[in-house]
């Protein structure tokens, strides 16, 4: 199995009493291919229930998460990196940097 960084751009995340609308953030996985990489990173946000716990969009407006970047990488990186945590939350205006 091959170990793959994934840089995911989270937009439309309305938080809870911020102007916050989104996000970016890296995850550390492993997987078959490249497309099976980006689903685990996805889903390791989407679990992340101390962001999803803050969300207040409805389902007529729901947040959307894009793949930004990805590439393999070696053991060793991942080992010291694995999984990722954390995002660089953003309003409209500006950059906000937060960590869980």
């Amino acid at each position: 199995m091959k170990k793959y960084c994934v840089m995911l751009r989270g937009e439309n995340f309305n938080i809870e009493e911020s102007d916050i609308v989104g996000f970016y953030t890296s995850r550390w996985v492993k997987a078959e291919n490249p497309d099976q990489a980006e689903i685990a990173a996805v889903k390791l946000v989407k679990e992340d229930s101390n962001l999803m716990n803050r969300i207040t969009n409805g389902k007529v407006n729901p947040p959307m998460i894009y793949l930004e970047d990805l590439f393999e990488v070696t053991w060793l990186t991942f080992l010291r990196r694995n999984p990722g945590a954390g995002y660089s939350f953003f309003s409209d205006e500006s950059p906000v940097t937060a960590n869980k």
